[in-house]
């Protein structure tokens, strides 16, 4: 509705201003007709309507074509970062996160330049040449065509250009999303850079990534720069032949000299839209080029999503879980993670997972909440297949805690509360207690309220995985899920967690990864993972007496636990 109504604007500002240069003809007619005193006033006074109405519908198509523009632009921001919220683990493993906020900047921006001002200046060039050309016709049908003649050369410079111009930008956002990928990734990765003083390095990286990009943008200006001046030469030609051709026909008594000015407006006005033909078309090419970038994301179909005949009335309310012969490979050509994994976990229990590096632990415990997908049949939660169960009711259910806690530049209570509807001041209290982080917190200068920077940058490894256990706590979740949670934090505060999250753990289905016998010894049931594969499976002294991998494990820790008592 609105861009219907702003092209109408369009229309109706392009009419009256071409109405102005035939008044404007007519006035000249009148002033140098007999040497007589003809007012001019109606003259004036109708120029002048023109003009202040073809201000007033300017402004209007202005209002309304670019401001639906910056909405199309709105949306289309918030559907892509909707796409990107869903997208699973396996794109962001593929993709750069330089090139999707390169996506989300300057190529949005392209898009959004095209649909608004390169939509816009496009139909007013269509409308300026359908109603101009008649008006010149029936002025003078000879002048008219010798004065377009040399602007038919423009189609075949548009069409030797355009395709420079659009592989030329294509180049240059790919350059933009490299050099914003390693700024990214080097400023997330600033401690290591600085620790390992590769400063010099990373710079003369960036000097070069920056020189590929100047390099690119030039390409670009000296195609693009020469495209304005082109245009232009062909529109003078125009004009030279419209001054030559036109002051001959007024000598010889053809037509007025009023006719001759209003023909040379006509002309000019089309010089315009002849000059802005090459920034619509460079428009265009960069909108189009972006959006072929844009669409490569956005056509990407999640893999992990809601499927037909999902339960939507689905609810977990016991946390039981159940493995039926699951076998899991990260893609096609990769060896299976995991492999003909049985497992049931009844609801309420607490189970402790360990086993080497790289034996599957992780990705068993990101199957639960479908971070991963399992194949159809081989997991069940309550007796449902998680495929079944609506996403957004399954991982409402569960509480998280990964390897890597990450936490967001806000305040404690707000990262405490990221899981919840609403911020939880007291929830957050709580929460932190039972995760030991509680008398910390109160230390520093705002308490709770403290921005703890981008990634937890001002906190401790510790301090970091304590907070991200309270963040799970809070949720109150069926299913808790804690994988290597307590890895950054002495035996003493691990022992003072376990000690406030027992009567936590007792009311959910809890799965504790670690490495730590501490941490194991009290769970319902011990599972020692190898090679994708369950190898033991018992009570932390069923495994002890049964001096298998185990048994190693423990008396391996506790050798080194008599050692370190030794000094």
């Amino acid at each position: 509705m609105a861009l219907g109504a702003g092209f109408f604007f369009v229309l109706l500002s392009s009419i009256l201003g071409l109405a102005g240069p035939r008044i404007f003809g007519w006035a000249i007619d009148s002033i140098s007709s007999a040497g007589e005193r003809h007012d001019l006033l109606p003259y004036i006074l109708l120029l002048l309507s023109v003009e202040c109405a073809a201000a007033i519908f300017i402004y209007y198509q202005r209002i309304l074509l670019l401001g639906t523009s910056r909405k199309i632009d709105f949306d289309l921001r918030n559907d892509f970062f909707n796409h990107l919220l869903r997208l699973p683990f396996s794109f962001y493993n593929r993709r750069k996160t330089g090139d999707i906020m390169a996506l989300a900047t300057n190529d949005l921006e392209a898009v959004r330049m095209f649909i608004g001002p390169g939509l816009w200046n496009g139909v007013e060039l269509v409308i300026m040449i359908v109603i101009a050309l008649p008006i010149m016709f029936s002025i003078s049908p000879r002048l008219t065509l010798f004065s377009l003649l040399p602007m038919a050369i423009t189609p075949i410079i548009v069409m030797r250009i355009s395709p420079l111009l659009h592989n030329r930008f294509t180049t240059v956002q790919e350059q933009f999303a490299a050099l914003s990928s390693h700024v990214q990734e080097n400023l997330n990765g600033i401690r290591v850079v600085k620790g390992y003083t590769r400063e010099k390095s990373v710079l003369g990286r960036f000097r070069a990534l920056n020189a590929d990009y100047v390099d690119g943008n030039m390409a670009l200006v000296r195609v693009y720069g020469g495209f304005f001046p082109l245009l232009m030469a062909v529109a003078g030609i125009g004009l030279g032949v419209v001054i030559w051709l036109g002051g001959r026909e007024v000598i010889r008594g053809a037509i007025t000299l009023g006719d001759m000015v209003a023909f040379t407006q006509y002309h000019a006005l089309l010089t315009w839209p002849m000059i802005a033909l090459g920034w619509v078309i460079n428009l265009f090419e960069r909108g189009t080029a972006s959006l072929i970038r844009v669409n490569e994301i956005v056509d990407t179909e999640p893999e992990i999503r809601d499927e037909e005949g999902v339960v939507a009335d689905a609810r977990i309310t016991r946390g039981e879980i159940e493995f039926r012969d699951l076998t899991f490979a990260y893609d096609d050509e990769s060896d299976p993670v995991l492999s003909d994994l049985s497992l049931r976990i009844p609801g309420g229990a607490t189970i402790g997972i360990t086993g080497p590096t790289g034996s599957g632990k992780t990705t068993l415990l990101n199957m639960i909440p479908r971070l991963f997908q399992p194949d159809r049949g081989t997991l069940f939660i309550d007796g449902i297949d998680v495929r079944d169960i609506p996403l957004e009711t399954l991982r409402r259910s569960i509480g998280m805690v990964p390897q890597e806690s990450f936490l967001f530049s806000e305040s404690i209570s707000e990262n405490i509360s990221f899981g919840t509807d609403a911020l939880d001041h007291e929830g957050s209290i709580t929460a932190a207690t039972i995760s030991q982080i509680h008398e910390e917190v109160v230390e520093f200068p705002n308490g709770y309220d403290q921005t703890i920077g981008e990634r937890g940058v001002t906190l401790s490894g510790g301090q970091k995985q304590r907070l991200a256990l309270s963040r799970a706590i809070i949720r109150d979740p069926v299913i808790l899920i804690l994988d290597d949670a307590f890895s950054s934090v002495d035996t003493s505060t691990e022992e003072a967690i376990l000690d406030g999250l027992r009567g936590t753990l007792a009311e959910r289905t809890s799965l504790i990864v670690s490495h730590r016998v501490t941490t194991l010894r009290d769970t319902d049931l011990v599972i020692y993972l190898e090679e994708g594969t369950i190898t033991e499976m018992g009570s932390h002294q069923e495994l002890i007496d049964g001096g298998g991998r185990y048994a190693g494990m423990v008396e391996r820790q506790a050798l080194i636990e008599e050692l370190e008592s030794l000094g």
